[in-house]
């Protein structure tokens, strides 16, 4: 039974009443109940018939005031995800665990590193860091297995802030992927590098200081320090929405 007052009057006409009621049937959706009934609404209750046939109550029953009202839950389809990914600094690997903590963990069937034997599901995000202008060989390994899937591609990269760069990558990583594969748009962000890339870079700049290509590959590795930063997860947690 889903009985609701809203006592003070200053709380009323401000949909408090209607977003319990959604909070109440997501929360039976997630326990499988069956169906939801409301006991009694009279029948010059006209608000609160307004709010619930609005959430698709129906009456089913008449009473001595008004009627009995019914909401029937359908089960939601689960879509079973599999999130794989390589990392060598810990940039992929901060992009895999927010992925995990934006879709339904209920849906998620594997979620960690690439194995010999690939989970099955239905929406693969399979994630790496770029290695030599591409992903890491254990994902493209894992990419190669794929076959008549959905599959949704992030990975983090060196250099950053440019669209045409990161389509570049994805146009060699996708030459792994099976064509009989739905592929989405990837998702890409900078990452930041160790130190040794920078200390080999200044190292280098020493002997050839008129190298302009050299400071270039400095300030961007200065500018990658801070990336993923938030303004990166807020944008791949969009992009995972969008999919899922």
């Amino acid at each position: 039974d889903l009985p609701i007052v809203i006592g003070p009057k200053h709380f009323r006409e401000q949909h408090i009443g209607q977003r319990v009621i959604q909070a109440l049937i997501q929360r039976a959706k997630t326990l499988n109940f069956p169906y939801l009934k409301v006991q009694e609404i009279y029948d010059y209750n006209h608000a609160s018939i307004a709010m619930f046939t609005h959430l698709g109550f129906q009456p089913i029953e008449k009473t001595s005031k008004g009627h009995r009202y019914q909401l029937i839950l359908e089960k939601e389809t689960i879509m079973k995800i599999a999130i794989i990914y390589s990392s060598k600094t810990g940039n992929t690997e901060l992009l895999a665990n927010t992925i995990n903590d934006t879709v339904n963990k209920q849906d998620v069937v594997y979620f960690g590193k690439p194995s010999k034997t690939l989970p099955e599901a239905e929406l693969y995000f399979i994630g790496s860091w770029t290695d030599k202008g591409n992903a890491s060989e254990d994902i493209l390994n894992c990419l190669k297995q794929l076959k008549n899937k959905k599959i949704a591609f992030f990975a983090t990269a060196g250099f950053g802030q440019d669209e045409h760069y990161y389509q570049t990558l994805f146009e060699r990583v996708k030459q792994n992927i099976d064509t009989s594969n739905e592929v989405f748009d990837p998702f890409y962000c900078q990452g930041k590098m160790p130190m040794a890339v920078r200390e080999r870079y200044v190292s280098l700049m020493t002997t050839h200081p008129e190298d302009k290509k050299l400071q270039v590959s400095i300030e961007n590795f200065d500018q990658a320090l801070t990336h993923p930063d938030k303004n990166d997860l807020d944008h791949l947690k969009s992009w995972v929405q969008k999919l899922i």
